[in-house]
């Protein structure tokens, strides 16, 4: 991402361990829910861009027959907006 901060090795270790840990996994569907987003996009929109950053990278990566060596997954990532009657529920 242009821009990135001097913590941008924190963001790239992040993105590393989720393709990693996302590609081990044996199912081709993968879905990431990530309700609580808002809470981060208030305390710091930097970092909530870096996230998002992070998971569409990862996603859009791991999607490439090339770079999975024929083993491509499908990820689907919901982010939670903060509204709605179970904004601040948390999920068990």
């Amino acid at each position: 991402m242009v821009g990135m901060s001097e913590d941008s090795y924190v963001w790239d270790a992040l993105s590393d361990s989720l393709w990693e840990r996302l590609f081990e996994l044996p199912d081709r569907r993968i879905a990431i829910l990530w309700p609580g987003a808002a809470s981060l996009a208030r305390w710091s929109p930097t970092a909530h861009q870096y996230a998002l950053f992070t998971l569409h990278t990862v996603s859009q990566q791991l999607a490439d027959v090339d770079l999975t060596v024929g083993r491509p997954k499908d990820v689907a990532v919901m982010i939670g907006t903060g509204r709605g009657p179970r904004a601040g529920a948390r999920l068990r």
